[in-house]
């Protein structure tokens, strides 16, 4: 029996993530139709669609692109400074390598 970790949400939802293949699934590297709970993970918020059809029994939750620009947008507010900027791109399109090349002189 293939091993997985169990997540136990408080809303009662349950999932399971693979963790690891038995002896007779490790030559194949397919898990077995036989799982076994390895172990059980307790977590303290609801499962995502919980959180998304009751959001006043669970709180809302927000997508996941606006979750990042609302991060830059608290962090801007209490004065961090800003991300780097990205290295700019070469001139002409020239193409590096790692390594230098040699001259020879006949």
């Amino acid at each position: 029996m293939c091993k997985y970790y169990a997540h136990a949400f408080v809303c009662q939802h349950t999932t399971s993530t693979f963790a690891r293949y038995c002896t007779a699934a490790n030559f194949t590297q397919k898990p077995c139709e036989q799982r076994q709970i390895w172990h059980t993970i307790g977590l303290d918020e609801a499962c995502d669609e919980c959180q998304m059809w009751f959001p006043d029994q669970y709180g809302s939750v927000l997508p996941r692109s606006s979750t990042k620009k609302s991060k830059a947008v608290a962090a801007a507010a209490a004065g961090a400074p800003p991300p780097p900027a990205a290295a700019p791109a070469m001139a002409g399109g020239a193409k590096t390598s790692g390594r230098a090349r040699k001259r020879c002189s006949s």
